[in-house]
């Protein structure tokens, strides 16, 4: 069985990472190679994440987002005890892991901040106690370590602060990364707002399906 590319399709090859060997799996039958040379970047991504490719397409993107999904899914895995571990060992290893499992979906989410002073903080709290929060800040070019000429041509650098308060329910929701997006509980998740504010919503079972 072969699938016929559309002359659009066919020409996408020299574009993007592995757009080569879509083109060859598509050409053998593999209907998520021609749908994926379809999509832009971000919906390639967004679909290699959620499972919506066939392992041959994910392999052949190579996404770091992709690789770094397996690992908090390896780490998670490694852990089956995190919850009665965390609650019984405040600041043990459960706690690290946890840090890095959610540095790595900010990595993922790539939130916009601010050229100079930007700054994230992570805190580690107890369940109920999960958000987020975004501020903006002006300052003087010196305290962000700019160099005089720059303090001639400004008055002032805009600097911004994102801070998230993760507990260990974040583990429930690990490996559910994507670009814009981090999710902090099932029904809790932040987002990327206008410029470099977060947005953080409450999400209904139903929207989660839709999403």
């Amino acid at each position: 069985m072969t699938t016929a590319l559309s002359p659009a399709a066919a020409t996408v090859a020299p574009r993007f990472r592995g757009a080569t060997a879509l083109v060859r799996l598509a050409k053998i039958g593999d209907e998520t190679a021609l749908a994926a040379l379809q999509m832009t970047a971000q919906d390639r991504e967004r679909a290699a994440l959620r499972g919506q490719l066939t392992p041959p397409v994910v392999q052949a993107l190579q996404l770091e987002s992709v690789r770094r999904q397996a690992e908090v899914r390896a780490a998670r895995a490694q852990r089956p005890n995190y919850d009665r571990i965390s609650e019984r060992t405040p600041g043990g290893a459960e706690k690290r892991l946890r840090k890095v499992a959610f540095e790595r979906a900010l990595a993922v989410a790539r939130f916009r901040s601010s050229t100079h002073g930007a700054e994230t903080k992570i805190k580690l709290v107890g369940r109920g106690q999960e958000g987020a929060t975004s501020t903006t800040t002006k300052t003087s070019p010196q305290k962000v370590g700019l160099p005089n000429a720059y303090s001639r041509k400004a008055f002032f650098v805009v600097c911004s602060s994102h801070e998230f308060r993760v507990s260990a329910a974040f583990w429930s929701v690990a490996d559910r990364v994507e670009p814009g997006v981090v999710w902090l509980t099932p029904e809790l998740r932040v987002r990327q707002g206008r410029g470099t504010s977060l947005v953080v919503e409450r999400v209904t079972p139903k929207a989660r399906r839709a999403a």
